[in-house]
């Protein structure tokens, strides 16, 4: 990223990375850098959603998981996410 990148699906793997060695902080600020460069990139939202949950900002997490699901409903993270909203009712 610090070379300059700007395809979305870079800064999406790099900000998955991120999450997986868990550097979240670091992944929240790539995956919304990501959604400024590309705002349809409708798994960010799910991603962040995941992110949002772990921070305790249950609300931000159920306003991105909507988001993401209202993009790409049949995604195949979309049941999910369904299930997520339920649970965090």
């Amino acid at each position: 990223m610090e070379l300059g990148f700007k395809d979305p699906e870079t800064f999406y793997n790099y900000g998955v990375c991120l999450v997986n060695t868990g550097k979240t902080s670091d992944a929240k600020r790539v995956l919304e850098q990501l959604l400024i460069l590309d705002p349809e990139y409708s798994d960010a939202y799910y991603q962040l959603g995941i992110i949002s949950i772990g921070l305790g900002e249950t609300e931000k997490a159920k306003e991105l998981l909507r988001k993401f699901i209202e993009m790409d409903p049949e995604s195949r993270n979309a049941s999910t996410a369904r299930e997520i909203l339920k649970s965090l009712k």
